[in-house]
């Protein structure tokens, strides 16, 4: 990997960290609830539409390292699974905290990993793709 790729992955997560610490916590003051799938509070739906995906992630993980003996496959290839995992499911969450918690706003949480996940993945795309 290269060095600019690790100071721009560096730079990425600093700056969502710092987003989640200093904005949506002291300056908005919106709390953050730990993410379980299984949480009391959460639809149905949003359940069986997190599993869905995860089982998609798990077969389109089977399918990227079950074509041949794994040596030629690039770092693209072998993180796309886990990005679009990830990605979608914090998008995900964070439609249905919109949807069925709107005023607590703690869909913001879900919402920026979101877009932290997205913009890594492209930085590596960029950089070692």
């Amino acid at each position: 990997m290269h060095s600019v790729t690790m100071i721009g992955l560096a730079a990425i997560f600093t700056a969502y960290f710092l987003f989640i610490a200093i904005y949506l916590r002291k300056k908005r003051n919106i709390k953050m609830l730990p993410g379980s799938i299984f949480l009391k509070d959460r639809n149905v739906y949003g359940i069986v539409l997190e599993l869905a995906i995860f089982m998609g992630f798990m077969f389109a993980l089977f399918a990227v390292y079950m074509k041949g003996d794994g040596t030629g496959i690039s770092l693209i290839s072998r993180i796309s699974p886990f990005a679009a995992l990830f990605f979608l499911q914090t998008l995900f969450r964070g439609i249905g905290e919109w949807h069925s918690h709107r005023e607590e706003e703690r869909y913001w949480y879900e919402w920026s990993a979101s877009l932290t996940i997205f913009i890594a993945f492209t930085l590596l795309l960029m950089m070692e793709g």
